[in-house]
């Protein structure tokens, strides 16, 4: 009995440090993206004005953050479209004679 009552605390307790874990890497990867958009770690934004850095939330500056990152692979797909379409005709050009 007492043999698996430790094997239940040890599961518990392994399952508490994945969890400290896994939350401090997504707090990590949170201000990273943060920082990654111009905003400070300690929740001030730099680059808003301020009448939009108080009123949202945090959840509200993470839609920020992602937004701006869509936007810009967006950009850059679009860039890469256009060297994509470039290149075709390259080729097509090439084929052809």
């Amino acid at each position: 009995m007492a043999y698996n009552l430790y094997q239940v605390q040890m599961a518990m307790a392994w399952k508490e440090r994945v969890e400290k874990e896994n939350a401090q890497a997504d707090k990590a990867n949170a201000e990273a993206a943060m920082a990654r958009a111009g905003m400070a770690v300690d929740g001030s934004v730099a680059s808003m004005p301020m009448s939009q850095a108080t009123k949202g939330s945090n959840r509200s500056y993470s839609t920020q953050v992602l937004k701006s990152r869509l936007d810009e692979l967006e950009r850059e797909l679009g860039e890469e479209r256009k060297l994509r379409e470039k290149v075709e005709l390259d080729l097509a050009t090439l084929k052809e004679t």
